[in-house]
């Protein structure tokens, strides 16, 4: 468990686990930034993530849009 994106970037290149669950809005290093960063390191690349927010629905279309609609598709996100 680490306390900030930074330090949880760091924790995962030590650790290597097998998968990371992360909050969007973490200090020194946002999950958006964490996630950018964790699949640009080959070393780390492969673990599968789960980044959860508590906020609301504008901020996190936004968060959507700019990360999984790029990586997977903006339909398995349609309701």
């Amino acid at each position: 468990m680490s306390s900030n994106g930074q330090e949880g970037f760091e924790r995962a290149l030590e650790l290597v686990p097998d998968i990371i669950i992360s909050d969007i809005m973490m200090p020194v290093m946002d999950g958006i930034t964490f996630y950018r960063k964790l699949k640009s390191d080959m070393r780390i690349s492969h673990i599968p993530v789960i980044l959860l927010t508590a906020r609301t629905p504008k901020p996190t279309e936004c968060y959507r849009n700019r990360l999984y609609g790029r990586l997977f598709g903006t339909t398995l996100f349609q309701r």
